[in-house]
């Protein structure tokens, strides 16, 4: 009895190790020191891949159920699943081949989500790359009609404001107008679910009137990052930005410096 409690707890391990890797794959790092290079790269690939790991599950979940019922080939009296399933007129072994293509069916399923989270990610990021480039960088303001719907704009004070593509013309607008030269250049951007990261160094020399201040001839650069989150849509709905307005000020020689 102490023996096949042992290999019952020893199946369930290895079920539950698998679908922990169907629902949660982990990564490994044990695996740097193997060689050569392409074996390497062959067992990194096994090792982290989310696709192999859920395929490492559902050989693990087949093992365990394999294990489960071949205790019990020769056991009196049977177990529950075994009567169960011969009363539906099917066979305990049919659980194995049943398993796999369950987990196969979820690999299936998991990894179209995944892959359509990847495209939406990819077309968000897009946008805002369109936003940099074209509205800021190139001037094209009416592109903002297309990028933005009515959002919610987080302030660096912690204040939040409504805002909508006028609101978006008008402030780029004001930059453009003070700083013809004006040119974003994008450092990073990083996606994840509906949110794009995006953190960017703005140049220009002063040459027209902002904010109150005359132009002065200098040239400004500027650090920030705005965050957008989208819309299923594709639009913006939200917004938090924020970028170094102290040095800027400073670099117009509108503050002093410290």
């Amino acid at each position: 009895m102490g023996a096949r409690r042992a290999k019952d707890l020893l199946a369930a391990f290895v079920i539950g190790n698998g679908v922990l890797d169907l629902n949660a794959p982990r990564e490994r790092y044990f695996t740097w020191a193997f060689g050569p290079e392409g074996l390497r790269k062959l067992i990194l690939w096994f090792a982290n891949h989310p696709i192999a790991t859920r395929l490492r599950g559902i050989v693990r979940i087949g093992i365990g159920l394999w294990l489960a019922l071949r205790q019990y080939q020769k056991a009196s009296p049977r177990p529950w699943y075994q009567r169960w399933f011969s009363e539906y007129r099917l066979k305990a072994e049919w659980l194995a081949p049943l398993g796999l293509i369950a987990g196969i069916l979820l690999v299936l399923i998991f990894s179209r989500r995944r892959s359509r989270r990847g495209r939406l990610e990819e077309h968000n990021k897009a946008v805002f790359r369109r936003y940099v480039e074209e509205v800021g960088n190139e001037g094209n303001l009416d592109l903002a009609d297309e990028i933005f719907d009515r959002y919610q704009a987080h302030q660096a004070d912690g204040s939040v404001l409504e805002r909508g593509p006028e609101d978006v013309k008008r402030f780029m607008g004001e930059f453009r107008e003070g700083f013809p030269d004006f040119h974003s250049t994008i450092e990073d951007m990083v996606a994840e679910g509906d949110k794009v990261v995006t953190r960017w160094t703005m140049r220009g020399t002063h040459q027209g009137e902002f904010r109150g201040t005359a132009p002065t001839g200098k040239q400004i650069a500027v650090t920030g990052i705005g965050i957008f989150r989208f819309s299923p849509e594709g639009k913006v709905i939200e917004s938090w930005d924020n970028f170094d307005q102290l040095g800027m000020m400073r670099q117009l020689g509108a503050l002093p410096q410290e």
